[in-house]
């Protein structure tokens, strides 16, 4: 068994990015619900169910926008855009009360399966969720979700660090849209990238810890890791590379194993 290690400590987030802004960071912030609508509906769309087979049926050299304006079209011969009964594909799909028709909405409830932002509302189960971090160690495995739930906790008082630090909600998301393909290659390594300043991320991992101290049910400590990960300016990926580089799949299976003491 033997393998070589990619060029991220990411790997998935990297590779993803062929497929446009659907993986991690958005293109955008968004102001509202129908504005996030219509930029997840401007992404390519990749496959549909196909009724008759039962089966997933490529799509993939289309947005979903103009799939299901072609496929209005064809069920009445005009243009969905303009069409009265219809109305527009987009005012469809919104939570208007008025879903399009149940092959429509399905399509697109599988399609916003397949896009995957850090954090996503779902319309099929009206929840937002934060994508999961995998393959954490085991001694740490919930430290991904303490982090998670510090952020959604804390928000305003890292809203506060993060417009202090950077001047605007542009302005920080530009940066932090620049700093995202050195953390996914170099991880903890991309300390010295503007974005990523250690004293920043120590910062945030403060408000986040704040948080989840005033819930007053001990998931604070759940942060320790995070602390001495940054401390180290290492992440998981690097050590896991590291130990397999010197003590090949044997060491790195070692390594990783789950040990329940």
């Amino acid at each position: 068994m033997s393998g070589k290690p990619t060029p991220y400590h990411c790997s998935r987030q990297g590779l993803m990015h062929t497929l446009g802004s659907r993986h991690g960071m958005p293109s955008k912030p968004f102001d509202s619900v129908e504005e996030h609508l219509e930029a997840i509906m401007d992404e390519q769309y990749l496959w549909t169910k196909n009724d008759a087979t039962g089966m997933i049926d490529v799509v993939n050299d289309r947005t979903f926008s103009s799939w299901a304006e072609s496929k209005l079209m064809a069920e009445d011969g005009s243009s969905a855009m303009n069409n009265s009964k219809n109305k527009s594909i987009y005012s469809d799909i919104q939570i208007t009360g008025e879903m399009s028709p149940d092959y429509e909405y399905e399509a697109f409830l599988l399609h916003d399966h397949y896009v995957w932002h850090s954090a996503r509302p779902r319309s099929k189960q009206g929840t937002v969720e934060c994508r999961a971090a995998c393959q954490q160690p085991w001694n740490e495995h919930m430290s991904a979700a303490a982090l998670n739930l510090g952020i959604v906790e804390g928000y305003r008082e890292i809203w506060e660090l993060v417009l202090s630090k950077f001047g605007s909600r542009q302005a920080a998301w530009d940066a932090m849209d620049a700093a995202t393909p050195y953390a996914e290659r170099y991880g903890l390594k991309s300390s010295d990238i503007a974005g990523l300043e250690a004293d920043f991320l120590l910062d945030i991992l403060g408000a986040c810890e704040r948080a989840l101290e005033g819930r007053g049910r001990g998931e604070e400590i759940l942060m320790k890791p995070l602390y001495q990960r940054l401390e180290r300016g290492e992440n998981p990926a690097a050590l896991a590379a590291s130990v397999a580089n010197e003590g090949g799949m044997a060491g790195f299976l070692e390594h990783s194993e789950v040990r329940i003491d």
